[in-house]
């Protein structure tokens, strides 16, 4: 989209971005969850698909641990292409892990990070989702299939199971931090989203902030969390700049939930040669859209 009146394109480019990290089986398109809420408080969104997802290549995935390269790649650009300063990052299931692990280990100066259904630990995931299959499987057997699959990893795809664990990196993140959590998820339990909020900064005082809606793994969430996340991204990433759009004014049209399930370009407020994204000036760098 156009810059505004006034504004290069340069100085549009340069604008707080919210870097988005998609979970497992998916792909950028998921970016479009939250595109509205972004585009609205003025930042850009920047979207790719991980290695193994979507349009990229790639046989496997990490669920986290080469993720943080994806990420990372599409910080770098922002930062030393465009001359981005502030970035944060967004990510669900596989991409909440990422988001924390990235900003734990590899990038301590990111503005903030949402992080929604994360696991605690990869290790911990495993034996829950055997537990879930059955719970008469004897703990040996489950011990030993896991390191059967903990080696056969480390051998075809290089790396352990092991080192991928959010909580544990958390301890040292001093990035602040949104944790949602569906309080009826049977995929990732709730349990591993309060322990990454328990652990996350250790000593330190960091902004960590956990909100346990109703829903499950893959539910939409409802409005209380997109304003909770509106208001934290418009302190954290905007630096508490005013909203382009105030979408607490607008409404929803029928058969919609709430205003930021919706996307920009279906926005009440849009014209025949404006939009959510013009108006803002912000820049969507993800899929194009799906109908």
């Amino acid at each position: 989209p156009k810059p505004p009146p006034g504004v290069g394109a340069r100085d549009n480019a340069r604008r707080p971005t919210l870097v988005y990290a998609h979970g497992n089986a998916s792909c950028r398109v998921e970016a479009i969850s939250v595109l509205t809420l972004a585009l609205s408080l003025g930042a850009s969104v920047g979207a790719r698909d991980c290695a193994g997802s979507g349009h990229s290549e790639g046989d496997y995935i990490s669920l986290g641990h080469y993720e943080q390269d994806d990420v990372a790649v599409v910080a770098d650009y922002l930062s030393d292409a465009l001359g981005v300063t502030r970035v944060g990052v967004w990510g669900r299931s596989m991409g909440a892990a990422t988001a924390v692990l990235y900003a734990s280990s590899r990038a301590p100066d990111t503005a903030c990070v949402v992080a929604d259904s994360s696991f605690a630990s990869l290790e911990e995931l495993m034996y829950d989702l055997v537990a879930k299959v059955s719970s008469n499987i004897p703990s040996t057997a489950v011990s030993i299939a896991v390191n059967h699959v903990t080696e056969s990893v480390k051998f075809r795809c290089g790396f352990d199971v092991h080192s991928v664990t959010p909580a544990h990196h958390a301890m040292a993140c001093t990035t602040p931090c949104l944790i949602v959590h569906g309080a009826n998820d049977d995929f990732i339990l709730p349990k591993h989203g309060s322990e990454i909020a328990h652990r996350f900064g250790g000593a330190a005082r960091v902004d960590c902030r956990l909100k346990t809606p109703p829903g499950g793994h893959n539910s939409k969430r409802p409005l209380a969390v997109y304003a909770e996340a509106e208001a934290f991204l418009r302190r954290y990433l905007m630096a508490d700049a005013p909203p382009v759009i105030d979408l607490r004014a607008c409404r929803a049209p029928p058969g919609v939930e709430h205003i930021y399930m919706l996307p920009p370009w279906r926005h009440p407020q849009r014209t025949k040669r404006e939009s959510v994204m013009d108006r803002a000036g912000g820049a969507a760098h993800a899929a194009p859209p799906v109908e």
